[in-house]
């Protein structure tokens, strides 16, 4: 398709494009289901689409990327990071218009379908009403965004529930585990609250210690103090003894005869 055209053709129509121009138009499931454009009922007997216009979708996958990927606080991804596994009707779904296509070609992300296996009854499996071959896409593509309507993930969660109901050993010994984590978490912080108190007296002991000796100290210095003023003093009494007892031996003493 397409290969007869020249290459300044898509180029022709991308320069035509403007606003509110149409860009493809979504139908109604019932119009899909009957494989006409006819629906019964109608006034006009034409099945009734919805025309989607290029800046609207352009938008709404803009919207969806800052939904999503936040980028003012993440970082965008790159080309091929991105992973969407695409199970809803696009033809009559607006959402996985957005999702599926318009936001997966805006950052270049990978789009899958999931075909199955070939020898199963229904070919490729339809992953809206068979649950097995839902888990079984989900688990081979890994998305990395999953958009889908209540109904999956009402089937996710009952799914959930039954794995859990059925591995009850499993849970047993994980809560025996957590259970065990849990004391050994508490042990430990009652080890190091003992450890802190411990540090805390012996610092508190060693400034008691500290505050001891620097008044013994301040003690000692006093009576040093008062030892050398003593001495001093001694030494004056005893320097006026021996200065005064000299006088009193020459004074006392008889005169020598003439």
């Amino acid at each position: 398709m397409g290969h007869d055209l020249p290459e300044t053709r898509l180029d022709d129509r991308l320069k035509r494009i403007a606003i509110n121009h149409c860009c493809t138009v979504v139908y109604g499931s019932e119009v899909m289901a009957s494989g006409s454009t006819s629906v019964a009922g109608s006034s006009s007997g034409a099945g009734r689409g919805i025309m989607l216009s290029h800046d609207n979708l352009t938008w709404c996958s803009k919207m969806l990327l800052g939904f999503l990927r936040a980028p003012g606080f993440n970082r965008l991804p790159s080309p091929g990071e991105e992973v969407l596994l695409s199970f809803l009707p696009v033809h009559c779904s607006v959402a996985a218009h957005a999702v599926d296509v318009y936001y997966s070609m805006s950052i270049a992300g990978t789009l899958c379908f999931y075909e199955g296996a070939s020898s199963s009854s229904s070919f490729p499996p339809d992953l809206m009403t068979d649950a097995s071959a839902l888990f079984e896409a989900l688990s081979e593509v890994q998305p990395t965004v999953f958009f889908a309507t209540p109904a999956v993930y009402e089937k996710i969660y009952h799914r959930l529930r039954e794995a859990r109901s059925d591995n009850k050993s499993t849970d047993f010994v994980a809560a025996i585990f957590f259970t065990t984590a849990i004391v050994v978490n508490v042990t430990a912080v009652i080890v190091l609250v003992a450890a802190v108190i411990v540090l805390v007296a012996a610092v508190a002991a060693v400034a008691v210690v500290i505050l001891f000796v620097i008044e013994v100290c301040h003690q000692y210095h006093i009576v040093v103090v008062f030892v050398i003023e003593a001495y001093h003093n001694c030494n004056v009494v005893v320097a006026a003894v021996t200065v005064v007892a000299p006088a009193a031996v020459v004074t006392n003493s008889p005169v020598p005869p003439t």
